[in-house]
């Protein structure tokens, strides 16, 4: 064998070697979950949610837990996009339409929580509870909603609920000369 072919030969195996390299690489690259900023779940197709929370743009599991980072964070939010439930593609949200509230929640653990001792904790709180499941169409939320509850709505109108701050309860107190005035009648 000339020197020539033992070149050629081991040019043909480099390059055969790089492509299976390569393309091992893009199948597990491709194969990595997707998860959470917020929670670190699996980000699945049909919840996928972009966001910005206070000028950080981010992938969250669903728009619920995007909504509860940034009222966590106390930082202003926006959505870039969210997914349709029953699809999985990419909606605008001034174009989206949702459920929140539905019996379905995607993102909670079907697993209970365990103390130290092995013993079951109740979970008080999930950050991706109550859901909002985003549809490409009215009558596909209204569907969904007629078979697991929740309430119907376009998605800005759910984010500007959100958003708007709770006016609080103002109780006026007592004047501190109210609490210690003597009642004439006790003496």
């Amino acid at each position: 064998m000339s020197r020539v072919q033992q070149l050629c030969g081991l040019l043909v195996a480099l390059v055969v070697g790089l492509g299976l390299a390569y393309a091992g690489w893009s199948v597990s690259a491709s194969s990595r979950a997707e998860v959470c900023q917020a929670c670190g779940r699996t980000v699945h197709a049909d919840m996928r949610a972009v966001a910005s929370v206070g000028g950080h743009r981010g992938v969250f599991c669903c728009a619920a837990c995007a909504l509860s980072q940034a009222a966590q964070l106390n930082k202003k939010i926006g959505f870039a996009s969210v997914a349709d439930y029953q699809t999985g593609k990419t909606l605008h949200p001034a174009d989206a339409f949702v459920v929140e509230g539905s019996g379905v929640v995607p993102c909670v653990r079907q697993h209970e929580m365990l103390n130290r001792d092995g013993l079951a904790v109740p979970m008080a709180f999930d950050r991706c509870s109550p859901s909002i499941l985003a549809f490409a169409t009215r009558t596909a939320a209204e569907r969904f909603a007629g078979q697991h509850g929740g309430e119907v709505g376009t998605f800005d109108e759910l984010i500007a609920q959100r958003l708007t701050p709770a006016v609080p309860h103002r109780i006026t107190p007592p004047s501190p000369s109210s609490l210690y005035t003597r009642n004439s009648s006790s003496r």
